[in-house]
């Protein structure tokens, strides 16, 4: 069967929306990334900050082909979430590693942007796989879609952590 854009959009909106209904907060973010890396079958999908450390941000959820993964840091200045840091939203269907060194094995990698309510960068919602991104757009699209979301959810996690 044969989607056009909006009717794609439309039946993985209504997949993410039926899997994501009943959670909120923590639980909310970390089945974002494993709604995510399953729906679209890839390696990894995880939310990110950035952290006080210069150039070093720490994934807070992160699933490994629809399992989930304990959290780790990485370095900003030689990921694609480099750009996605500084508020542009990229996609590259393939040929990651030529561009990333330190991304060898991985083929693609899509991210967006996560803006608290001042439209400040706090976050990276992002996708990453070992094999060619078909649809990278559309893609794109629908991660950009559940930015406003998973950016309220991540600011009220973000402050939270910081009370402790």
């Amino acid at each position: 069967m044969h989607y056009g854009d909006d009717d794609w959009q439309k039946q993985n909106l209504w997949q993410i929306a039926k899997q994501l209904r009943d959670f909120r907060g923590e639980k909310f973010l970390s089945a974002v990334t494993l709604v995510l890396s399953r729906l679209f079958d890839v390696r990894f999908a995880f939310i990110s900050v950035a952290l006080q450390q210069q150039d070093m941000a720490q994934t807070l959820f992160v699933a490994d082909r629809g399992n989930s993964l304990r959290p780790f840091q990485y370095r900003i200045s030689t990921a694609p979430c480099q750009q996605v840091f500084h508020g542009q939203a990229l996609a590259i269907p393939c040929e990651l590693a030529q561009h990333y060194v330190d991304e060898a094995g991985l083929q693609s990698y899509i991210g967006a942007p996560l803006p608290n309510r001042a439209q400040k960068i706090i976050g990276v919602l992002a996708i990453a796989d070992e094999k060619v991104m078909v649809g990278e757009q559309r893609i794109l699209q629908l991660l950009q879609l559940l930015t406003a979301q998973v950016s309220a959810e991540l600011e009220l996690h973000l402050l939270a952590q910081a009370k402790n």
